[in-house]
C-alpha cells in the first residue's frame, strides 16, 4: 500500500480575510449557472514549477462548498471523521450529548460494537441515523405546518 503525504489538520478555523472573501466570491461566480463536471487544481511549488491535476466530482463540490462558506465570510475549518467513533465524536456529530446518545445505542437504535468497555460506532451507521432522522424531523414539521395553514393561524 502506499503511503500519502498527510498534511497535518489545524485545530484552527480559517477566519477570511475580506481578499480572500472576494477571491471566493470570484471563483464561485466563474462557476455559477453552469454545470461544474470538474475542478482542477494548479500545483505550483517554490521553483516555479507548475502541475494541474483534476479533482474527483465529489472533492471538487466539496470545495466549492467551502468556498461558498468562505464567500459569505464565514470561518471554516476541516474536521477529520474516522471511520469508527467514540461515543464522545458521535455525540458531537450529532449535536446530543453523550449520555443521550449512550441511551440510543443501548436501545438498540443503532448498531454499535464494543472495544474492551468502550462503545464504537461505525460512521455509516451514524449518518445512517442522522439522515433518517432528519427526514422524520422535516416531515414532523412539514405536517405541524399543513395543520397550522388549515386552522388559518398564520393570517
Amino acid at each position: 500500500m502506499i503511503q500519502t503525504a498527510r498534511t497535518p489538520l489545524s485545530r484552527k478555523p480559517l477566519v477570511p480575510t475580506p481578499e480572500e472573501t472576494e477571491q471566493s466570491r470570484q471563483i464561485l461566480e466563474a462557476a455559477c449557472g453552469r454545470r461544474v463536471t470538474e475542478l482542477a487544481l494548479r500545483i505550483k511549488d517554490q521553483s516555479g514549477t507548475s502541475r494541474t491535476v483534476a479533482l474527483p466530482a465529489r472533492l471538487g463540490h466539496f470545495v466549492l462548498e467551502a468556498l461558498s462558506e468562505v464567500a459569505n465570510g464565514n470561518a471554516v475549518r476541516l474536521l477529520q471523521i474516522c471511520r469508527e467513533l467514540t461515543t464522545h465524536e458521535a455525540a458531537e456529530l450529532l449535536n446530543v450529548s453523550r449520555t443521550f446518545l449512550v441511551g440510543l445505542l443501548e436501545k438498540g437504535v443503532m448498531p454499535f460494537r464494543l472495544v474492551g468497555s468502550h462503545r464504537r460506532i461505525a460512521l455509516t451507521d451514524l449518518l445512517a441515523y442522522k439522515e433518517k432522522t432528519d427526514v422524520q424531523r422535516k416531515e414532523a414539521l412539514d405536517a405541524i405546518a399543513a395543520e397550522a395553514q388549515e386552522l388559518k393561524l398564520y393570517e
